[in-house]
């Protein structure tokens, strides 16, 4: 290395430490907006925005500075290419399609940014000064919601899109004392359990994991439960059947077995309701809910058979003048842009959890790993990215892993 050189690559550190400072603070507003702050609407025909997007014309500021060292991916490649089939698909169907259906295109791009600025941090610092503080906030917040502390399910309900959830919560179907489905600050108890999944797979104790992370992990288990989400348990157990399966070095299947009985026991005792039990019912499938999913299934199937390569573009008003809700995120992606559209969805999701499983002996690899299974499963009968909260994690889990790539190619 010549003088020069060498000058201009000291001259560099100062500006590259002032940018990684930057980065972390970015990032940490990110976080604790879209799990703390409600959405607000600038216009009334506008979407409602979140803190988040605030932000967002600031860190593609930040990051264009520092674009030569943004870690380089195929899987933005998969990000641009289902951006173009939107905007296809929204073109081929444009009689069909507003202004709002262009949104989606939006969502996608902030989706990639928040991929592009995890990719920047250090995981270690952002765990321990922000993962952990803002997961206890977040406890306390939904204990106080389950509770209804000083009427705060009235917040809920104004606020975080609380809406019918919170009128029914703690009665059933005819307006009697019911099941307790924690909604959260995500105000739908299915995005609220993938929330505490996010948190319980990033606390997964490991072979050798103290007292204190097996408690962490025991209280995001705990709030898991307390959603009462079906999905969410159904998404808990795919990922101990993998850890068992993929034989990881983890703590003892038996303790961990173990752990989850003990607390599924603690909230059952807690919350005193029998919907969690619908999941061991051999008459599932004739469940109210999963037959109102059928039927919806069932249709939007007959339609997607008659549009089949680029569907029918994001076309949400057809959604809302029939109050349908897609309850798959694959079947949603299909009906939206066809079968390509599905397939470069299905692309763009697991590409970096495959990169993950060749090389799964990274933490950050298992963290990917877990939570991409919960991803997948909920979105069988939800559609988990379709929430802006939960894409905004799931992008975070593939910054952080991207990061690591880049650690380890340059080791």
């Amino acid at each position: 290395m010549d003088i020069k050189s060498f000058q201009k690559g000291n001259r560099r550190k100062p500006t590259m430490i002032k940018f990684q400072r930057i980065n972390t603070i970015l990032a940490g507003l990110v976080f604790i907006s879209i799990l703390l702050f409600p959405q607000f609407k600038v216009v009334e025909s506008l979407p409602y925005f979140q803190f988040i997007d605030v932000l967002i014309p600031l860190i593609g500021l930040v990051l264009f500075l520092q674009r030569k060292t943004i870690v380089d991916s195929k899987f933005y490649l998969w990000v641009i290419a289902f951006g173009l089939i939107i905007i296809i698909s929204n073109l081929i169907n444009y009689e069909n399609n507003h202004s709002r259906d262009y949104f989606e295109v939006y969502k996608l791009f902030k989706y990639g940014i928040v991929v592009v600025l995890f990719s920047t941090i250090n995981f270690e610092t952002f765990f321990k000064y922000l993962v952990k503080p803002v997961f206890l906030v977040l406890v306390g917040v939904n204990l106080i919601h389950y509770f209804n502390v000083f009427n705060f399910n009235e917040v809920i309900k104004e606020y975080y899109n609380g809406g019918i959830h919170i009128d029914l919560f703690g009665l059933d179907s005819k307006g009697n004392v019911g099941t307790k489905r924690m909604l959260g600050l995500a105000g739908n108890p299915n995005i609220n359990s993938i929330v505490f999944l996010f948190f319980l797979t990033l606390f997964f104790p490991l072979k050798n994991s103290s007292r204190s992370t097996i408690s962490w992990f025991v209280v995001a288990l705990f709030m898991l439960f307390l959603c009462q989400s079906r999905t969410g348990i159904l998404a808990l157990a795919a990922i101990v059947v993998y850890v068992f399966v993929s034989q990881q070095s983890l703590y003892k299947y038996y303790t961990l077995l173990g752990i989850i009985a003990v607390t599924f026991l603690l909230s059952f005792l807690l919350s005193q309701n029998s919907y969690l039990n619908t999941i061991f019912d051999k008459d599932l499938l004739k469940n109210n809910s999963m037959m109102g999913r059928y039927e919806v299934w069932k249709h939007l199937a007959a339609m997607i058979i008659e549009k089949p390569i680029f569907g029918y573009g994001g076309y949400k008003q057809y959604f809302y003048e029939r109050n349908l809700h897609a309850e798959s995120q694959y079947i949603l992606v299909a009906w939206r842009y066809g079968i390509v559209g599905l397939i470069v969805f299905l692309g763009m999701i697991f590409q970096p959890v495959i990169l993950a499983l060749k090389n799964k002996k990274t933490i950050i690899s298992l963290y990917l790993i877990l939570f991409t299974i919960c991803i997948g499963v909920c979105s069988i009968t939800n559609a988990p990215l379709a929430d802006r909260t939960i894409s905004v994690l799931f992008g975070i889990i593939i910054g952080f892993f991207l990061k690591q790539k880049l650690t380890i190619n340059n080791e």
